[in-house]
């Protein structure tokens, strides 16, 4: 881990995966029976939709 400033870093390994089948069609993910959350520039969304800034509610 690495401090870094008003966060910190951290990198690992991932050793194991797994996936709900509900989201597989066939053997590919169906991107659309998907829900993703992701950060970017100090905001949480998902698809179309904010739904927090880090560290407090939108």
């Amino acid at each position: 881990m690495a401090h870094l400033g008003n966060h910190d870093w951290v990198m690992g390994e991932a050793v194991l995966a797994w996936i709900d089948e509900e989201i597989l069609d066939g053997r590919r993910i169906a991107h659309e029976r998907t829900d993703p959350v992701w950060s970017f520039y100090g905001e949480y969304w998902t698809i179309g939709e904010k739904l927090a800034d880090w560290g407090g509610a939108h």
